[in-house]
Protein backbone atom coordinates (compact mmCIF):
# COMPACT_ATOMS: atom_id res chain seq x y z
CA UNK A 1 0.00 0.00 0.00
CA UNK A 2 1.11 3.59 -0.39
CA UNK A 3 2.96 4.99 2.30
CA UNK A 4 3.45 8.86 3.27
CA UNK A 5 7.12 9.93 3.14
CA UNK A 6 8.82 10.62 6.98
CA UNK A 7 9.11 14.16 6.10
CA UNK A 8 5.17 14.47 5.67
CA UNK A 9 5.02 12.09 9.22
CA UNK A 10 6.86 15.09 10.45
CA UNK A 11 5.07 17.75 9.33
CA UNK A 12 1.74 16.06 10.37
CA UNK A 13 3.15 16.13 13.56
CA UNK A 14 5.22 19.51 14.26
CA UNK A 15 1.97 22.10 14.20
CA UNK A 16 5.11 24.80 14.64
CA UNK A 17 7.07 26.47 17.48
CA UNK A 18 4.85 27.36 20.05
CA UNK A 19 4.98 30.96 21.37
CA UNK A 20 6.82 31.31 24.64
CA UNK A 21 4.43 30.03 27.61
CA UNK A 22 4.09 31.10 31.09
CA UNK A 23 6.10 28.87 33.54
CA UNK A 24 8.53 27.88 31.16
CA UNK A 25 11.74 28.20 32.91
CA UNK A 26 14.77 30.70 31.99
CA UNK A 27 18.23 29.56 31.10
CA UNK A 28 19.74 30.10 34.58
CA UNK A 29 22.12 27.29 35.31
CA UNK A 30 19.40 25.44 38.14
CA UNK A 31 18.30 21.76 37.81
CA UNK A 32 14.46 21.70 36.35
CA UNK A 33 12.61 19.15 37.52
CA UNK A 34 12.33 16.13 33.92
CA UNK A 35 8.83 15.17 32.48
CA UNK A 36 6.74 12.58 33.36
CA UNK A 37 5.97 10.16 30.11
CA UNK A 38 3.52 7.15 29.97
CA UNK A 39 4.50 4.06 28.99
CA UNK A 40 3.41 2.89 24.70
CA UNK A 41 3.95 5.06 21.38
CA UNK A 42 0.67 7.09 22.40
CA UNK A 43 1.97 8.20 25.42
CA UNK A 44 1.64 11.50 27.09
CA UNK A 45 3.77 14.07 28.52
CA UNK A 46 3.20 15.62 31.56
CA UNK A 47 5.53 18.00 33.96
CA UNK A 48 5.31 19.84 37.05
CA UNK A 49 3.56 23.20 37.36
CA UNK A 50 6.68 25.29 37.18
CA UNK A 51 7.64 23.61 33.49
CA UNK A 52 4.07 24.20 32.12
CA UNK A 53 6.32 23.84 28.51
CA UNK A 54 9.11 21.62 27.41
CA UNK A 55 10.13 21.44 24.36
CA UNK A 56 11.28 17.80 22.60
CA UNK A 57 14.12 17.56 20.05
CA UNK A 58 13.78 14.55 17.15
CA UNK A 59 16.72 13.34 16.69
CA UNK A 60 16.45 10.44 13.88
CA UNK A 61 13.29 8.14 12.32
CA UNK A 62 12.80 4.55 11.38
CA UNK A 63 10.19 2.72 9.12
CA UNK A 64 8.38 0.21 11.60
CA UNK A 65 5.41 -1.32 12.42
CA UNK A 66 2.88 -0.54 15.08
CA UNK A 67 -0.54 -2.86 16.48
CA UNK A 68 -3.52 -1.57 15.25
CA UNK A 69 -6.82 -2.91 16.19
CA UNK A 70 -9.16 -3.66 12.60
CA UNK A 71 -12.45 -5.23 11.75
CA UNK A 72 -10.82 -8.92 11.89
CA UNK A 73 -8.39 -8.42 14.44
CA UNK A 74 -5.02 -6.76 15.78
CA UNK A 75 -2.53 -5.73 12.49
CA UNK A 76 0.67 -4.66 12.39
CA UNK A 77 0.54 -1.57 10.20
CA UNK A 78 3.32 0.44 8.69
CA UNK A 79 4.66 3.74 10.99
CA UNK A 80 7.48 6.44 11.16
CA UNK A 81 9.20 5.60 14.45
CA UNK A 82 10.30 9.04 15.77
CA UNK A 83 13.30 9.17 18.07
CA UNK A 84 13.07 11.91 20.59
CA UNK A 85 15.80 12.92 22.76
CA UNK A 86 13.75 13.67 26.00
CA UNK A 87 11.67 10.35 26.02
CA UNK A 88 12.65 6.97 26.74
CA UNK A 89 10.28 5.61 23.76
CA UNK A 90 9.68 6.63 20.44
CA UNK A 91 6.70 8.74 18.73
CA UNK A 92 4.70 6.56 16.24
CA UNK A 93 2.85 8.10 13.32
CA UNK A 94 0.85 5.92 10.64
CA UNK A 95 2.56 6.05 7.33
CA UNK A 96 -0.21 4.59 5.70
CA UNK A 97 -1.41 7.16 2.83
CA UNK A 98 -4.79 8.84 3.12
CA UNK A 99 -5.47 7.50 -0.43
CA UNK A 100 -5.35 4.19 0.89
CA UNK A 101 -7.70 4.15 3.41
CA UNK A 102 -11.75 3.43 2.89
CA UNK A 103 -14.59 3.25 4.26
CA UNK A 104 -16.13 -0.31 5.01
CA UNK A 105 -18.98 -0.15 1.90
CA UNK A 106 -22.81 0.31 3.46
CA UNK A 107 -24.72 -3.03 3.20
CA UNK A 108 -27.60 -3.03 0.29
CA UNK A 109 -30.68 -4.30 0.10
CA UNK A 110 -30.64 -7.53 -2.20
CA UNK A 111 -32.20 -7.14 -5.35
CA UNK A 112 -34.45 -10.59 -5.00
CA UNK A 113 -35.49 -12.06 -1.50
CA UNK A 114 -33.60 -15.22 -0.32
CA UNK A 115 -35.56 -18.14 -0.74
CA UNK A 116 -36.69 -19.81 1.71
CA UNK A 117 -34.81 -21.22 4.24
CA UNK A 118 -32.38 -19.13 3.57
CA UNK A 119 -30.92 -16.20 6.18
CA UNK A 120 -28.31 -13.63 5.95
CA UNK A 121 -25.39 -13.16 8.78
CA UNK A 122 -25.03 -9.89 10.86
CA UNK A 123 -21.35 -9.85 11.51
CA UNK A 124 -18.89 -11.72 12.84
CA UNK A 125 -18.05 -12.32 16.99
CA UNK A 126 -14.61 -13.78 16.65
CA UNK A 127 -12.05 -15.10 14.41
CA UNK A 128 -9.63 -17.80 15.12
CA UNK A 129 -7.75 -19.42 12.57
CA UNK A 130 -9.79 -21.52 10.68
CA UNK A 131 -12.64 -20.94 13.10
CA UNK A 132 -15.31 -18.13 12.44
CA UNK A 133 -18.06 -17.66 14.99
CA UNK A 134 -21.37 -15.70 13.36
CA UNK A 135 -24.20 -14.10 13.91
CA UNK A 136 -27.29 -15.17 11.82
CA UNK A 137 -30.57 -13.07 11.73
CA UNK A 138 -33.10 -16.00 12.13
CA UNK A 139 -36.96 -15.51 12.73
CA UNK A 140 -37.68 -16.16 16.66
CA UNK A 141 -39.45 -19.37 15.99
CA UNK A 142 -36.97 -20.64 13.36
CA UNK A 143 -35.35 -23.98 14.28
CA UNK A 144 -32.73 -26.26 12.83
CA UNK A 145 -30.30 -23.22 12.36
CA UNK A 146 -27.42 -24.54 10.67
CA UNK A 147 -24.22 -22.21 9.56
CA UNK A 148 -23.39 -22.33 5.64
CA UNK A 149 -20.21 -21.85 4.33
CA UNK A 150 -18.80 -21.46 0.44
CA UNK A 151 -15.20 -21.02 0.53
CA UNK A 152 -13.01 -19.83 -2.56
CA UNK A 153 -8.91 -18.89 -2.36
CA UNK A 154 -9.75 -15.30 -2.00
CA UNK A 155 -13.41 -14.53 -0.45
CA UNK A 156 -15.03 -16.56 2.18
CA UNK A 157 -19.07 -16.49 1.89
CA UNK A 158 -21.40 -17.40 4.98
CA UNK A 159 -25.04 -17.22 5.57
CA UNK A 160 -27.47 -20.13 7.29
CA UNK A 161 -30.05 -22.11 6.63
CA UNK A 162 -33.23 -22.40 9.20
CA UNK A 163 -36.60 -24.42 9.10
CA UNK A 164 -39.63 -21.82 9.40
CA UNK A 165 -42.69 -22.34 11.74
CA UNK A 166 -46.04 -23.22 10.39
CA UNK A 167 -47.73 -21.36 13.12
CA UNK A 168 -48.62 -17.89 14.43
CA UNK A 169 -44.96 -16.59 15.25
CA UNK A 170 -43.95 -12.54 15.87
CA UNK A 171 -42.04 -11.06 13.40
CA UNK A 172 -38.61 -10.41 14.93
CA UNK A 173 -35.38 -10.50 14.14
CA UNK A 174 -33.19 -12.85 16.22
CA UNK A 175 -29.34 -12.86 16.37
CA UNK A 176 -28.12 -16.49 16.90
CA UNK A 177 -24.50 -16.68 16.60
CA UNK A 178 -23.09 -20.48 15.57
CA UNK A 179 -19.51 -21.53 14.48
CA UNK A 180 -17.97 -23.08 11.57
CA UNK A 181 -15.13 -24.63 10.34
CA UNK A 182 -13.27 -23.26 7.38
CA UNK A 183 -10.71 -25.86 5.11
CA UNK A 184 -7.89 -23.16 5.91
CA UNK A 185 -7.27 -20.43 7.98
CA UNK A 186 -8.98 -17.08 7.21
CA UNK A 187 -6.08 -15.55 6.90
CA UNK A 188 -6.86 -11.69 4.42
CA UNK A 189 -9.86 -13.11 2.98
CA UNK A 190 -12.87 -10.82 3.42
CA UNK A 191 -16.02 -12.58 5.06
CA UNK A 192 -19.18 -11.86 3.15
CA UNK A 193 -23.02 -11.77 3.69
CA UNK A 194 -24.95 -14.48 1.39
CA UNK A 195 -27.39 -12.11 0.99
CA UNK A 196 -26.20 -8.45 0.64
CA UNK A 197 -22.74 -9.29 -0.57
CA UNK A 198 -21.33 -6.81 2.10
CA UNK A 199 -18.17 -7.58 4.38
CA UNK A 200 -19.33 -8.29 8.05
CA UNK A 201 -16.93 -7.17 10.79
CA UNK A 202 -16.21 -8.17 13.91
CA UNK A 203 -19.33 -6.90 16.38
CA UNK A 204 -18.04 -4.71 19.49
CA UNK A 205 -18.44 -6.35 22.76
Amino acid sequence: MPLVSAAEAYRQLDQGDPLPCPGRPKRTGLPTPGPRVEPGPDGWVSSAPETACLPLTVTGVTLGTVPVRTSRGEAQVPAWLFTVEELAIPVARLAVAPTAIVPVPERTAPARPLPDGLVSAQDLTAVDGARLTVRLGVGACDTGITPLVRERPDVVVVGGGVTRSTGVCPDVLKLEPVTLTLGAPLGARPVLDVSTGAPLSIAPR
